[in-house]
């Protein structure tokens, strides 16, 4: 069984960015790296990443989902791992990713967890993902699927994440409402991946209006009747946690709210408007 890790990166310097990751040479492992040069930015492939286990695509999209989507259209693996360009990869934590798949050839999309210093809660346990548990949150790196039943299926939402228009957030958890909405077997394993050193995007404090918009989005989908009283509790919680206030957090989240009712499918696809 083959494994295409997926990694996106825009410009000059994410491309250094890459190269630094120290890819590891493993057998039925290949690289795809999606590189955005938007605005006619001009810069080499670095001479590390000339190699037959590495394919990089230019283009000059914008958007991290349109990225991830160019990634996809590249692959021809049997198994796809969503990463970014600041990741650290052992050759045993790909292999794990490609025996989750050889062992239960049922499965379409497994979520993992990542290491590093984000402080993130993971269940210690494995689950079948009907929806997330309970203080689990979707990172994308954590994700990887089947392409044989995904690609064509689902695609990251191009109206969310870093680029997009509005909400730079969010981008995983639709990915995977999408799939549970398709019935995709969806599954968790506590096995980490990949390790990354720092804070994720999804635990910077919000200080700008997309990113909470995000978590609107998502209480809206998986709760189109009852999201107003769930979005005061969300920003209560967010604006305890944070430097932010209330007000503020419970502003964005509604307009997060209200973006995805008028942009979105039920299903987390965009609407044909």
């Amino acid at each position: 069984m083959t494994l295409d890790v997926m990694i996106v990166t825009i410009g000059a310097d994410g491309i250094k960015r890459v190269a630094a990751m120290n890819l590891p040479e493993v057998e039925e492992v290949r690289y795809i790296v999606s590189w955005q040069m938007p605005d006619g930015i001009s810069a080499k492939i670095p001479d590390v990443l000339k190699r037959s286990d590495v394919m990089v695509c230019r283009h000059d999209d914008k958007g991290v989902s349109r990225n991830r989507n160019y990634a996809m259209m590249k692959s021809t693996a049997d198994v796809c791992l969503v990463a970014d360009d600041d990741l650290v990869y052992e050759p045993d934590m790909l292999r794990n990713v490609i025996a989750v798949f050889e062992d239960d050839d049922t499965l379409d999309v497994a979520l993992f967890r990542y290491s590093g210093g984000s402080g993130k809660w993971y269940p210690s346990y494995v689950y079948d993902i009907n929806r997330l548990q309970k203080g689990h949150f979707v990172s994308e790196v954590e994700i990887a699927f089947r392409r044989s039943t995904v690609a064509g299926t689902v695609r990251f939402n191009e109206l969310l994440g870093t680029g997009s228009p509005v909400v730079c957030t969010g981008e995983g958890e639709m990915f995977l409402f999408t799939a549970l909405k398709r019935g995709l077997r969806c599954r968790f394993f506590p096995t980490v991946i990949a390790v990354h050193q720092g804070i994720s995007t999804g635990f910077r404090i919000a200080d700008r209006p997309g990113v909470l918009m995000g978590p609107g989005v998502m209480i809206y989908m998986y709760h189109n009747r009852t999201w107003p009283l769930r979005i005061v509790v969300n920003a209560w919680r967010t604006a305890r946690r944070s430097r932010g206030g209330f007000l503020q957090a419970l502003q964005d989240m509604k307009n997060g709210a209200l973006y995805a009712r008028r942009f979105f499918n039920p299903d987390g696809t965009e609407k044909s408007l």
